[in-house]
């Protein structure tokens, strides 16, 4: 008789907590329209939702203070327009197809503009990009070895924080591309942010852009004296990203230690191509796309390409980007 109660005890304490409400007949089976019982049902609605986020909080806690921290952990780093979405969109294909999570191919999210996989390998870099509910992704739970040692940090350090991992741990692969065209798309996307005038020169974001890139190259430039190319770090620019792409993807996989399927590679890098992605996007309406208009690319490019060079002395960091692999 005790045993029965002793394992009665066990299964209630089991239960999840909406069971438990429901075996004790408090659960609420609508929201009620009588003012004491609506109030009896958000009570119950916030202690459902702050057990179950408290669930999600310790795996987070967990994620950031207790898996190994201090170890070497794969990093992609680049600046906006880099080339940084293909990659990170090519790995999530890649993981789906090697461990047949999924066919590689994303789902658009039209209306959050996100593409949307089965598995990403992708991690936040920072508390607050961890935090946003849009981008918790399922890859902070899988505790599989395999799948965790395929993480890859994405971060544009260092114009953006780095606080969940240390950045002397990182082996990175870290994205350049030219300097001019990089600020070209860049302030095409965005040159209406402080005037609405199509006629009006954006000084600002022309300046700040400069400053981001010549700081982030001399800091990469930087990190990679006295270090060994292709094993501590791997530098890849955007043009060859593109002309040569599965070449580039498998250097990039090999360089953080994935198992290799050249299959998969040439697979993964077609699925996420321009032409196979503008094929998937061609009845969805979109709201914004990491492809440039190339009309009004040119329309700003005669805006912009003589203050860029003359004004802003933008062939100073152009050198710095041609000198590189040097």
């Amino acid at each position: 008789m005790l045993n029965k109660i002793l394992k009665k005890i066990k299964f209630f304490i089991n239960l999840d907590l909406r069971r438990k409400l429901q075996k004790l007949n408090l659960y609420p089976r609508f929201v009620k329209e009588n003012f004491f019982l609506k109030l009896y049902s958000r009570f119950i609605f916030n202690i459902i939702f702050l057990n179950r986020f408290n669930k999600l909080r310790k795996k987070l806690l967990n994620k950031v203070y207790e898996d190994k921290k201090y170890k070497k952990k794969n990093f992609l780093v680049s600046l906006p327009r880099s080339g940084s979405m293909f990659v990170r969109c090519s790995l999530s294909s890649y993981n789906e197809l090697y461990y047949k999570i999924g066919d590689g191919i994303p789902k658009y999210d039209s209306i959050n503009d996100k593409w949307i996989f089965a598995y990403r390998p992708i991690l936040e870099s920072n508390v607050w990009g961890l935090l946003d509910p849009e981008k918790f992704n399922q890859s902070l739970f899988l505790s599989n070895d395999k799948k965790e040692n395929n993480e890859v940090v994405f971060s544009r350090y260092p114009s953006t924080e780095v606080d969940l991992f240390d950045i002397n741990f990182a082996k990175p692969v870290v994205l350049f591309r030219n300097p001019y065209d990089q600020i070209l798309s860049l302030y095409n996307k965005h040159q209406y942010k402080f005037s609405n005038s199509p006629i009006d020169i954006n000084y600002k974001l022309l300046k700040d852009s400069i400053e981001i890139y010549e700081n982030f190259i001399n800091f990469w430039k930087n990190y990679s004296l006295n270090k060994i190319p292709k094993e501590d770090y791997l530098f890849i620019k955007y043009d060859d990203l593109i002309d040569k792409s599965d070449e580039k993807f498998l250097e990039i996989l090999t360089f953080f230690n994935y198992p290799i399927d050249l299959n998969y590679i040439k697979k993964s890098v077609d699925i996420n191509s321009k032409d196979n992605t503008f094929e998937r996007l061609k009845n969805i309406k979109i709201n914004k796309i990491r492809f440039t208009d190339q009309s009004k690319l040119k329309e700003t490019s005669l805006k912009i390409k003589d203050i860029f060079y003359k004004e802003l002395e933008g062939k100073k960091i152009e050198n710095a980007y041609q000198k590189l692999n040097d």
